[in-house]
């Protein structure tokens, strides 16, 4: 393998640990977002229960509503870098099979590849799905708060 090759074959090394890190980091913000959701929700049901007022028990749905759309915006991001790791496994097999693929040419170092665009009306993650299950948490917390309203009432 040529000096090129090797340099290649590097910065792939070195791009796909890059992601792999941030795949791993997204995965523990996301399992601290829906804590936080279920910590708050239930805080708010409580205390709203205990005194018999709703409108704390509405702040449950508020706060869960807030952070499963801060955990959508994240799942976009995941889902994106998921997708360039893909890529550069394939240009890393590419590379070991014949260096002078057109995978392997038209590489290009750099995250640049990855979308950094969040949520918004045209994008917005399949939270119910078989990819993710982070969708379920958040409805738990709105039936919950609905039953808890009704029991109160």
């Amino acid at each position: 393998m040529s000096d090129e090759w090797e340099y290649t074959k590097k910065l792939l090394e070195i791009e796909y640990g890059q992601v792999r890190g941030r795949l791993t980091t997204l995965d523990d913000i996301r399992f601290k977002l829906k804590g936080w959701a279920v910590t708050l929700s239930t805080a708010f049901l409580a205390l709203g229960f205990s005194r018999g007022q709703r409108w704390v028990m509405l702040l449950s749905l508020l706060s869960a509503a807030l952070l499963f759309l801060v955990e959508a915006d994240y799942l976009l991001r995941q889902e994106s870098l998921l997708r360039r790791s893909a890529s550069l496994e394939e240009v890393m097999e590419s590379l070991r099979r014949n260096p002078q693929s057109n995978e392997v040419e038209s590489y290009v170092f750099g995250l640049r590849a990855v979308s950094s665009l969040g949520v918004s009306g045209r994008r917005f993650p399949q939270m119910f799905g078989s990819r993710s299950r982070a969708g379920y948490a958040y409805l738990f917390i709105a039936i919950a708060t609905v039953l808890g309203m009704l029991v109160a009432g």
